[in-house]
């Protein structure tokens, strides 16, 4: 969002920490809201993609879990959105093994 509103990290975080919100900025940019909630929207399912993809490399997930997680995120069950970035459904991470019962 920083950058489609022209702003570093910081600079959007002291505008918000100082009572603006992202839409009055997205005004004072003239920048479409929808565009920056499509841009953030497409940054975290990339970052939920990735996250999947390293764990399966790191052995934390199989590949058929991460490959069922994949489809969920291109289905529109989880992440930006979703259930959570990067959790599973029922708030339980895909990324930590949970002790059998």
């Amino acid at each position: 969002m920083a950058d489609g509103l022209g702003l570093t990290p910081d600079q959007l975080r002291n505008e918000l920490r100082a009572g603006k919100t992202v839409a009055s900025l997205a005004d004072e940019k003239r920048v479409e809201l929808q565009t920056l909630r499509d841009a953030a929207d497409a940054a975290a399912r990339e970052a939920s993609r990735k996250a999947v993809e390293q764990a399966v490399k790191d052995g934390t997930l199989t590949r058929e879990h991460g490959d069922w997680l994949l489809e969920g995120l291109d289905a529109g069950y989880w992440g930006a959105g979703g259930f959570g970035y990067c959790r599973g459904f029922g708030g339980v991470s895909p990324f930590k093994p949970v002790p059998a019962p």
